[in-house]
């Protein structure tokens, strides 16, 4: 018996070890594509070198970097859906609902004046008016809840669920092309992404035990096979203008490869306690990330461009940004979580506030994840 559990134990952790890695890594990429995506308000003229590298890495990146970030969401809740309503609408539902209202408004108040400077006000109230539809820059905090509430309500139709998600995500370019797009437009973009982010969600909570199987084979030939299939299917999607059709086969060859490489690095220790110590900062480093960004530029609109950098080091640019970005984001968090500003992450809640007001009482440690 105590040898079962021990083993149980050792697969356990193991299982959570890639998890944390791949989440660090999905954040990663979140954080890159946006910071490449300022590069056009930082700089006067963006070094070709930085913009088209990075343009094709984003480009490259994109049939996996959303769905790894939904697949370890949806395994990591795989045991909260089997759990009472009570128990899990303040954790899963409104700790996620508050920070997307509250950074979505403060977004939208000021990246105006960065991106629209022209037409400020408008862009505010183009993202206001789209914020119950997830039309903001963070959209995944309001994905996140309604694949919960779906994947809950379903549990009991998990195959049926699954599969309809399935077709969802294989017609999703079809429907964007054809549906969608006659939609209203504030209904486009959070519509687009149900279609092709709920089967990673819902793979992840239904699909948890065959992912915990999959953790146990050779990394290598996950990252070797899967990473083959992905590169030979963007060759073959860019040389006949494919990418939409093949994007989900893409999807599922890039986070299989994906899958290797976090399994593979979480074996170091070095690497584990890193992506630990990320991916319990990921709601943070989402939510602060953009507003850095919208900083960078309304300071260099203030001050003026700087020229572009140097051929040899403007392939650089990119990530020294990005990780200037994730270490601001998390030394914030780390600076306030067990302050009274710790509302800015997290609905506030009165038991807390009062030990706060306490004297001689001890805050207990926050988290996010």
């Amino acid at each position: 018996m105590g040898g079962r559990t021990r083993a149980a134990d050792t697969v356990d952790l193991s299982r959570v070890h890639w998890i944390d890695v791949a989440k660090a890594l999905a954040v990663i990429l979140v954080v890159v594509y946006h910071v490449r995506a300022s590069m056009g308000y930082v700089f006067a003229a963006p070094s070709a070198t930085s913009s088209a590298f990075w343009a094709e890495f984003n480009e490259t990146a994109l049939p996996v970097r959303m769905p790894l970030f939904f697949l370890a969401a949806g395994f990591l809740a795989h045991t909260a859906i089997a759990r009472p309503w009570r128990v899990v609408v303040k954790p899963r539902i409104v700790a996620l609902l508050w920070p997307y209202v509250l950074w979505s408004l403060a977004f939208a108040a000021v990246a105006g004046f960065a991106y629209r400077p022209e037409k400020p006000f408008g862009y505010t109230l183009t993202r206001l008016v789209s914020l119950p539809f997830a039309n903001s820059a963070y959209w995944f905090l309001l994905m996140l809840p309604l694949f919960f509430i779906l994947a809950k309500l379903l549990q009991r139709w998990a195959a049926a669920a699954l599969a309809v998600a399935l077709v969802l995500a294989v017609a999703a370019p079809w429907l964007e092309a054809h549906v969608f797009n006659q939609m209203h437009w504030a209904l486009v973009y959070g519509t687009t992404r149900i279609a092709r982010y709920s089967f990673w969600y819902l793979l992840g909570c239904y699909g948890f035990r065959l992912l915990s199987r999959t953790s146990r084979v050779n990394p290598l030939l996950l990252l070797g096979g899967g990473g083959a299939a992905f590169a030979g299917l963007t060759l073959v999607a860019e040389s006949l203008d494919l990418g939409a059709p093949l994007s989900f086969v893409l999807s599922v060859a890039g986070v299989t490869a994906l899958i290797g490489l976090s399994i593979w690095a979480a074996r170091f220790d070095a690497i584990r306690r890193a992506s630990r110590y990320l991916s319990a900062r990921t709601l943070p480093i989402y939510l602060i990330h953009p507003m850095l960004i919208v900083i960078l530029v309304l300071v260099v609109q203030r001050l003026g461009p700087p020229p572009s950098p140097a051929d040899p080091f403007a392939p650089l640019v990119v990530p020294l940004i990005s990780a200037a970005c994730i270490a601001v984001s998390v030394i914030v968090y780390d600076r306030i979580r067990n302050t009274r500003a710790a509302w800015l992450f997290a609905p506030p809640s009165p038991t807390a506030l009062r030990r706060r007001e306490s004297p001689g009482e001890q805050t207990p440690s926050a988290t996010a994840g």
